[in-house]
């Protein structure tokens, strides 16, 4: 509950404000009354329902004021619900502003921008036709402004390039806009609602686009421009356009487009463009003013919506479709929900739009559509079919293709079966460029049922030509198709469609997975088929996350360097997967493959391909264009070759045995250097010490052997046991093995499955046979069943040394292998666990979290379990070392089935160009920069966006100045024709505001000098205006003279430059520039040429005063470096002497102390003297320091 229950009344109309009522209500506030707009016929607001389900009061006004002044009968019905707060989602009305400011707590109101930018009624579609790359929404307090009133809260997100209306609308708008609103009410109901004044700054406003010529598609724009404009009025007006003198609409556009790629084109005549349109097999093609080119997908000619691929065609009445009796109630429940929204008797004939509906009654009908019938349609389907019996047919097929119907979404010649109680449909063709076609050899491969080796159906075997069609037909998905041009985003939206149909179909997956590869139905069901969804749904995610990165490279003074890299699709990619687990394998690698952006040619396990071929069924029906996945059934020695050899093909992934992988990586070599990634053989240790939890050591060790019949790439090969628990774990596995049930892999009880193939089987009996011949103990096992099938006992044995066969080498099957060490033997037990050449996964059961972590940071593989087992995810990568391959399948190291290009620049943003200009350098759709040029009007040095032989040169800025306020016009100042939309150039304008109105140029009589405080206009004591001053300049700097490489910074005593005259500047851009001399004889008797010659004159005379001055520093200069050179000898001379005094008084000292030491022991010796004398006559003499000291002094 919130911290205060709030009294709010809801104004607005629309399913956007049906759920913000909703939300409000739930958070636990009272909605006193709701007040919306009149009933559409006998079409209520969506709000209004919903209000009156909840007994809320009602009120539909069709006006709330008359004459400008609110009505009091409304007023008074409003004021008695007591409202303390107005909340407005959305709504068309205008409200008074005795309703606004009448709650305690006023009014809020959501805005579809970011304002103060793009006020107005049509926001969401100026934002698009600007080329704006953030937008958002805004929740404001209500006042007597135009979307001006302080903000509470804002959300912003950036635009997709590709964005609509629509999409905008449906992705961020309204989902988020809702919650906004609800979040907005929490804050003034715990008082901590801001009010924050908006600025003006960047503020604009843009009027409704309800009138024709606003939605007139502008051709003397850029192609860029024009698909900005058109995405910005789709799907509501639409962008406007005469072709072949028929009035149109346009939707859908696909952005820039390259006209290589337009074949067998019709062109049409399109009112204001410069070049006919083209109508082809994807579109319109459309031209702006730079010859670029926008590809269209839709038209809407006289109320009607078709493809403009279609345009100028004859339509055909189709056939009406055949309904089951269950698609029968389909069209029932569409009915109701037309019947509902439009409120009226729907027949076959009944137009939706025709019968009052709008954009928020599309959005209505997509929504309830995918709530009640489960099928997801765009907003442009609804255009597409308008009538009822066209829209309900159109859910129908949508039904069917989702895999919900019974109709075929794809032709091939279909294999059925009963099993598992349903009927099985399924391909056996081989899947090239979107289609089931049979093999060019004529070959085909038997699918047998390893239950009970009965024959399912026989598969086409692709042969070395088919494998060249198929990857010629990725490589043209890749390059020139629809799969290749669209955006990350779109194809993670595909990628989740087939998720969900994978989803959809689960059981007729795992169904044919069982009948084909012998895997137990649950065991399908939840891995083999369950796995392959969650991949395909976390590449699917992963699709717009792949970037490059920025890297900070030395600069080159006084350039500016820095590298940037960027993750590309590699192209065209094989794979070869196995047969252990078909449809699993095949996600592992595809998915991420075509997450990156790749297309696919893939070859399934000859023994298992029938999953392979359900799944690219399912890439159809899920939209998955032509070309981009291609499925080929076939023999590892023709097939898998063929992929490996072929130059087309840039990476190969496999997944198989270490002697195939060493073959596929020589030919990867071999052919054209093709990257690869390997999977291959393993012999995966497992430990299991005696400090472990023994029960489910045992239940893990079981699985990590026998998961999936044994045929598991990392299944535990062997396994180490400490000797203290060895018998006891041996005892307890065979115990439980014994109970496992064995049987028909579609039996739910079954545990324990055939083997995929017989050959398989065969080799596992041999490989027992020699484990039992070189003295292993075979505890269990170790034979074929008796029974018709392909089942091979659960196999255990004990006493296995390191150098056997079996210690050594991978069954790939259901066999144990327990070896014993001896008790705490840490050391001993990882260098035997590391003692193969196989590194693929590990495993280690204690209760130990050091010796866990011990061990898995010492054994040498790719994965390491901890007291678990076969516990892989998507997220995480999966892949060994040493022969067990290299490369990675899931995780975010195997989406990078990219190429990685590096990209260094002189500048770190725009490649080289001046960054002060950097906003006209590189436009959206381009990769290199502009061409440099000066631009006609503003006369600054920018990327000019049209430079050419013959053409003007018009920077951006100035570009997009023309498009809103038309061409220029002489500005009243320097008469340059740049002024736009005032009499004044942006120039002028910003000196009058900074330093006043303008005076008199000195130089060239007109008014456009401006007095700057630091004198920078001023030359020679004369005021100069800026084109004056910058001509001079030019011609200083292209003079022959040395001085030509000085800088013009230098100033003189008095602050100005410090030249005597001027040139006569060249005015060839003004208006009124010099006109050219009549007389065409020569220049003789010209004034301007006279005047010409005195400016050189006088130039030559101040360059030469300007020598004379710099000579004369430079001899002063000389003349100081002088006296300081004999100051600094001065000085070094006294240092010397300095010196010298030091050293003599020095050596006087310590002549000195010589001396002294020499008399102090002369007195020692004379007092040592008379004491001897005095101890004679027996007078005692005591003698210190102190007196020895005064003894020894000079006195004595």
């Amino acid at each position: 509950m919130p911290q205060r229950s709030l009294k709010v009344a809801i104004i607005g109309q629309s399913a956007f404000a049906s759920e913000v009522y909703k939300l409000i209500k739930r958070n636990g506030h009272d909605i006193v009354g709701v007040f919306t707009v009149p009933d559409v016929g006998n079409r209520e607001d969506p709000l209004a329902t919903t209000a009156a389900l909840d007994n809320v009061p009602v009120f539909k006004y069709k006006a709330w004021r008359a004459k400008k002044v609110v009505i009091p009968s409304v007023l008074a019905e409003y004021e008695a619900l007591g409202a303390e707060l107005n909340v407005l989602p959305y709504c068309s009305q205008f409200i008074p502003m005795e309703i606004i400011d009448a709650p305690e707590f006023k009014s809020i109101v959501y805005h579809p921008s970011l304002l103060p930018k793009h006020r107005g009624a049509a926001s969401i579609n100026w934002t698009l036709m600007s080329g704006d790359s953030e937008t958002g929404f805004t929740v404001f307090w209500a006042d007597d402004g135009l979307d001006t009133g302080p903000i509470l809260l804002q959300k912003n997100v950036l635009v997709d390039p590709m964005d609509t209306v629509d999409s905008l609308y449906n992705r961020f708008m309204y989902p988020e806009g809702i919650k906004a609103m609800a979040e907005a009410v929490e804050l003034i109901a715990a008082g901590q609602a801001p009010k924050i004044t908006q600025t003006e700054e960047g503020a604009s406003y843009e009027p409704m686009l309800n009138k024709p010529e606003l939605r007139r598609i502008p051709f003397d724009k850029p192609a860029l421009d024009i698909h900005n404009f058109i995405r910005g009025m789709d799907s509501v007006p639409g962008a406007s356009i005469t072709i072949n003198q028929e009035e149109a609409q346009l939707f859908g556009s696909k952005g820039l487009v390259d006209l290589s790629t337009v074949q067998n084109g019709t062109e049409v005549i399109i009112e204001g463009m410069s070049r006919p349109g083209i109508v082809h097999s994807d579109g319109l093609v459309l031209f702006g003013s730079d010859g670029k080119a926008v590809n269209v997908s839709r038209l809407r000619v006289n109320g009607k919506m078709i493809n403009a691929s279609k345009y100028g065609q004859t339509v055909s009445s189709s056939s009406k479709i055949q309904l089951s009796e269950e698609e029968q109630g389909v069209v029932d429940v569409v009915k109701s929900i037309w019947q509902s929204i439009l409120g009226c008797e729907i027949e076959h004939e009944t137009d939706f739009f025709a019968s009052g509906a709008g954009s928020m009654e599309v959005v209505r009908l997509v929504e309830e559509v995918k709530d009640k019938i489960k099928v997801e349609l765009a907003n442009e389907d609804v255009f597409m079919a308008t009538t009822f019996e066209e829209f309900s047919s159109a859910v129908i097929l949508a039904r069917r293709s989702s895999g919900d119907g019974s109709g075929p979404a794809v032709v091939y010649d279909p294999v059925k079966i009963n099993a598992n109680n349903m009927e099985l449909v399924f391909p056996h063709q081989l899947f090239i460029n979107g289609e089931f076609v049979n093999a060019t050899s004529g070959k085909t491969l038997k699918s047998i049922n390893p239950n009970d080796e009965s024959l399912i159906c026989d598969v086409e075997a692709a042969s070395k030509e088919d494998v060249d069609k198929a990857v010629k037909a990725a490589q043209f998905a890749f390059e020139q198709g629809e799969w290749g041009k669209m955006s990350a985003r779109d194809r993670g939206k595909l990628l989740f469609k087939l998720a969900d149909l994978m989803e959809q179909n689960k059981e007729e997956l795992a169904t044919i997975e069982s009948l084909d590869s012998g895997a137990v139905y649950t065991l399908a069901l939840k891995t083999h088929v369950g796995m392959s969804i969650d991949t395909w749904r976390y590449f699917a995610g992963w699709t717009d996350k792949i970037q490059g990165s920025t890297i900070p490279i030395s600069h080159a003074r006084p350039n500016r360097n820095l590298t940037i890299t960027k993750r590309e699709p590699i192209g065209v990619c094989g794979l070869v997967t196995p047969w252990n687990y078909p449809l699993m394998m095949l996600s592992w690698k595809m998915a991420a493959c075509l997450a990156a952006g790749n297309t696919v040619v893939i070859k399934p396990a000859q023994v298992s391909p029938l999953t392979a071929l359900k799944f690219a069924e399912l890439t159809v029906k899920a939209g998955i264009p032509k070309g981009v996945v291609n499925v080929l059934p076939g023999t590892g020695s023709v097939c898998g070759q063929a992929i490996a050899d072929h130059p087309l093909v840039r990476k190969l992934g496999f997944t198989g045995s270490t002697p195939i992988g060493q073959v596929i990586m020589r030919s990867c070599a071999d052919s054209n250097i093709k990257k690869c990634s390997l999977e291959l053989g393993g012999k995966s240790p497992l430990i299991i010490f005696a400090d472990c939890d023994l029960d489910r050591a045992v239940r893990q060790g079981i699985g990590g052997v026998f998961f999936n019949k044994g045929e598991n790439c990392i299944a535990a090969g062997r396994l180490f046991v400490e000797e203290s628990i060895h018998d006891e774990f041996v005892n307890r596995v065979i115990e439980d093995v014994k109970k496992m049930t064995i049987g028909d892999p579609l039996d739910r009880g079954t545990a324990h499955g055939p083997q995929n193939h017989r050959a398989h089987l065969e080799k596992l009996v041999e490989y027992c046979e020699i484990g039992v011949k070189e003295g292993a103990t075979l505890k269990y096992g170790g034979k074929q069943v008796p029974r018709s099938g392909l089942f091979f006992m659960p196999t255990i044995f004990t006493d296995v040394k390191d150098d056997m066969f079996i210690a050594k080498e991978e069954s790939f099957g259901p066999i144990m292998i327990i070896s014993k060490f001896p008790n705490g033997d840490v050391e001993g037990v990882v260098k035997r666990a590391n003692a193969t050449e196989f590194g693929l996964a590990s495993g280690v059961f204690t209760k130990d979290l050091n010796k866990a972590l011990y061990v898995s940071d010492k054994i040498d593989a790719g994965t390491c379990f901890v007291n678990t087992y076969n516990k892989t995810d998507v997220a995480a990568p999966f892949g060994g070392f040493k022969q067990s391959g290299f490369g990675k399948d899931l995780g975010v190291e195997s989406v990078l089935f990219k190429k990685i290009r590096v990209i260094s620049s002189r500048d770190p943003v725009t490649f080289g160009i001046n960054p002060r200009v950097s906003k006209y350098a590189v436009t959206n759709n381009c990769q290199a920069p502009a061409q440099l040029g000066k631009c006609h009007h503003c006369r600054q040095e920018c990327p000019a966006t049209s430079k050419g032989k013959g053409e003007t040169v018009v920077c951006k800025n100035c570009e997009s100045k023309i498009s809103r306020y038309g061409q220029p016009k002489a500005c009243s100042v320097c008469n340059f024709v740049s002024a736009f939309g005032s009499s004044k150039c942006g120039r002028c304008s910003h000196y009058e505001k900074k330093y006043g109105p303008p005076r008199q140029c000195d130089e060239c009589k007109q008014k456009s000098a401006f007095d700057k405080p630091d004198e920078k206009n001023m030359l020679n004591g004369k005021r100069l205006c800026w084109v004056c001053l910058a001509s001079f300049k030019k011609s200083l700097r292209k003079s022959s003279d040395p001085l030509r490489k000085r800088k013009l910074s230098g100033k003189d005593s008095r602050g100005s430059l410090s030249l005597s005259s001027t040139p006569t500047p060249a005015k060839m851009n003004r208006v009124g520039s010099l006109k050219s001399s009549s007389n065409t004889g020569g220049d003789e008797g010209d004034p301007s040429s006279s005047d010409h010659m005195a400016t050189i004159a006088h130039l030559r005379e101040e360059i030469a005063n300007l020598s004379k001055q710099i000579t004369s520093k430079d001899q002063q200069l000389l003349s100081k470096d002088k006296l300081v050179t004999e100051l600094r000898a001065q000085v070094h001379n006294i240092e010397q002497q300095s010196r010298q005094k030091m050293k003599h008084a020095q050596k006087l000292h310590d002549d000195e102390m010589n001396d002294l030491r020499l008399v102090t022991k002369d007195l020692q010796l004379k007092v040592a003297t008379l004491s001897k004398q005095t101890k004679n006559k027996g007078v005692a003499v005591v003698t210190n320091s102190n007196n020895n000291s005064q003894n020894n002094s000079p006195d004595a």
